[in-house]
């Protein structure tokens, strides 16, 4: 009887599913090139906000998975175990995907717990129109993370439209994060996303993922290159 010889599968490397990253973060990057950033009201140019920001998001989310997969089978997890793990997700933000990465990779939980702040814009309250930078500590990137989960929901649902003042609907689940907390408040109930706030969604969720992503790779003896990340400004 004949028998057919076995044959290993390739793991990609880590590395590849970074640069994959990044790739998919260059259209977000690119459409906030097309923003003249004048003071005033942008007109059309409002469209490019919800787009960066769902742009990156997606990016990120196909990243959280990609990245978990090839670390998980790099640790000779078999394809079921990677299958059960992943296949429960659903959309997991920033916070969450930290968490992932602390209960798979015990190793890397130190320095995900640590992390590092991020600098993003501080929105200025209503009346106000000066943006200024500040550096947000690691446990609010991951807590802004989910309401910026929640913005990104709402306008995929058509519940917001992300280019002009507006109604942004509270979350369904009352322990899930409002939009609005990171939206600018125009007064009335109303927010605006505006592009400083796509700036900051993008910083979050790119160099969000870089630190966890790093931690994880660190734990399994591997170094990552993020050199072509696109950089956020």
């Amino acid at each position: 009887m004949s028998t057919m010889a076995v044959r290993s599968v390739p793991v990609p490397s880590l590395q590849a599913s970074v640069d994959r990253f990044v790739r998919g973060l260059e259209t977000s990057h690119k459409l906030l090139q097309l923003h003249a950033r004048k003071p005033g009201n942008p007109g059309n140019q409002a469209a490019l906000s919800p787009a960066i920001v769902l742009g990156t998001i997606a990016a990120f989310e196909g990243f959280s998975e990609d990245f978990t997969a090839i670390a998980m089978a790099d640790s000779g997890a078999s394809f079921a175990e990677i299958a059960k793990k992943i296949g429960n997700w659903n959309n997991p933000d920033i916070d969450t995907f930290a968490q992932y990465q602390a209960s798979y990779f015990p190793k890397a939980a130190a320095a995900i717990k640590v992390g590092a702040p991020l600098a993003i814009f501080h929105c200025p309250y209503v009346g106000k129109n000066s943006w200024s930078w500040k550096k947000l500590p690691w446990a609010e990137v991951r807590e802004d993370s989910r309401s910026w989960m929640q913005v990104r929901h709402l306008l995929t649902h058509g519940l917001a439209t992300g280019w002009r003042s507006e109604l942004w609907p509270g979350p369904i689940k009352h322990t899930d994060r409002p939009a609005s907390s990171v939206l600018r408040d125009n007064g009335n109930g109303q927010y605006s996303l505006v592009i400083h706030g796509a700036i900051t969604c993008a910083r979050i969720y790119s160099q969000g993922a870089q630190v966890i992503a790093d931690a994880v790779a660190a734990s399994i003896g591997q170094k990552l290159d993020w050199s072509r990340l696109p950089i956020f400004v």
